[in-house]
C-alpha cells in the first residue's frame, strides 16, 4: 500500500492515474529501498515483455503492477499476459462462433418463416379444395335428384309404352 499511495502521489492524475513516468518510478522504487538505473528498469520491462509485444520506446510510461514485479520480482505478471493473450485468442474464437451461430439463427428463422408462408399456402389451397369438394357435392346432389327425375319420366314413358303396345 504503501507504493500504491506514493503512486498516487507522484501521477498526476492522482487515483485517476494507472501508470507514471520513468522519472518518477525511478523516485518511487528509491523510496521503497529497491533503487535502480533506467537502463536496469528498461531491461526489466523488456523482460516482462519478451514473449509479447514490448514497450516501445516512446512508452515511458510504468505501471503499479511492474514496479510491484520489480520490487517483488513477481514472475506471474508473465503468465497473466500470456493467459490474456490465449484469453483474448479465445475470445475471438467465441466471437466468430457466436457469429456462426447467429447466422445460423437467422436461416432458421428465415427457414421457419418460409415454412410459415408454405403452410398458408397450403391452408388456402386446402380451403379452395374444400369449397371444391362441397360444390361437387352440391352438384352430385343436384345430379342425383335430376336422375332419379329422369329415371320416373323414363319409366312413364314404359308404362304408357306398355299400356300403348298391351
Amino acid at each position: 500500500w504503501i507504493m500504491h499511495k506514493k503512486m498516487i502521489e507522484l501521477d498526476k492524475k492522482g487515483e485517476d492515474g494507472s501508470s507514471i513516468d520513468e522519472i518518477h518510478a525511478l523516485r518511487l522504487l528509491e523510496y521503497c529501498n529497491q533503487a535502480c538505473t533506467v537502463h536496469e528498469l528498461r531491461n526489466f520491462r523488456s523482460s516482462l515483455f519478451n514473449r509479447t509485444a514490448s514497450p516501445s520506446s516512446s512508452d515511458k510510461k510504468i505501471s503499479l503492477i511492474e514496479l510491484l514485479a520489480l520490487k517483488f520480482g513477481v514472475e506471474c505478471i508473465k503468465h497473466g499476459w500470456e493467459a490474456q493473450n490465449e484469453a483474448n485468442g479465445d475470445f475471438e474464437k467465441a466471437q466468430l462462433s457466436l457469429k456462426d451461430a447467429i447466422a445460423s439463427g437467422q436461416k432458421a428463422s428465415n427457414d421457419v418463416d418460409a415454412g410459415k408462408d408454405a403452410e398458408e399456402i397450403a391452408a388456402q389451397e386446402e380451403r379452395t379444395a374444400s369449397k371444391a369438394v362441397a360444390a361437387c357435392r352440391v352438384e352430385e346432389t343436384r345430379l342425383l335428384d335430376e336422375k332419379e327425375q329422369a329415371q320416373k319420366t323414363l319409366d312413364k314413358l314404359n308404362e304408357t309404352f306398355t299400356n300403348i303396345h298391351s
